[in-house]
């Protein structure tokens, strides 16, 4: 996927980035795999061995996102990610406009404190 000089990935990023990315994945990945490695020492058995499920899950998201990205001509690509912007756009500005409206305003519940609320690890009754 970053090898192939012909992938959407090097297409795109350029081949310096793409091979550079190559080399970083496969030193992540050799980094791993070495169990008296400095990575695995600090993370855990445990964690190493998630983190290598991970990132052996990304390699075919990655490859699928590459051959869907290449089935799609470079200019429409451009005119596609132009499209999803100017759509991203116009919908931050149509949230705006409610967020404003006077006769809205308390009927959309702010959940933006909702997610960043800390996580309650006791009981009131402890």
């Amino acid at each position: 996927m970053l090898a192939d000089p012909e992938g959407a990935v090097p297409k795109l990023l350029g081949t310096e980035i793409s091979g550079q990315l190559a080399e970083t994945l496969g030193s992540l990945t050799q980094m791993l795999s070495d169990p008296n490695g400095a990575v695995p020492q600090l993370l855990g058995t445990e964690m190493t061995r998630s983190l290598n499920q991970i990132l052996s899950s990304i390699v075919p998201i990655a490859s699928n996102a590459d051959k869907l990205v290449g089935s799609i001509p470079p200019t429409e690509l451009t005119e596609l990610l132009m499209q999803v912007n100017q759509l991203l756009l116009q919908l931050q500005d149509t949230t705006t406009g409610l967020n404003n409206n006077p006769l809205l305003r308390g009927g959309i519940p702010d959940r933006s404190n909702e997610a960043s609320a800390p996580i309650r690890l006791r009981s009131g009754d402890f």
